[in-house]
């Protein structure tokens, strides 16, 4: 039970539809709505964001390039 008190508030919203998607699927007995509620739940449950190879992360800044001297010419 503690591990769940280090939720996120997106992880209890994803949650939540989850458990809305799987209870309309289980009132209409609508796929789709199961398939939703398996996909949002499984993020809520194991952290997830768009996809599993971490596509929505923000890219690492990295300074590869080295400052080189720009060297001007004077045009008369």
């Amino acid at each position: 039970m503690s591990s769940l008190r280090t939720w996120h508030w997106s992880r209890w919203l994803r949650a939540g539809i989850a458990l809305a998607f799987l209870g309309q699927g289980f009132a209409t007995g609508d796929n789709m709505a199961y398939a939703f509620g398996a996909i949002l739940g499984a993020q809520a449950i194991f952290n997830m964001g768009c996809s599993l190879n971490s596509g929505c992360t923000a890219p690492v800044n990295k300074a590869t390039e080295q400052e080189t001297e720009i060297t001007y010419q004077e045009i008369r």
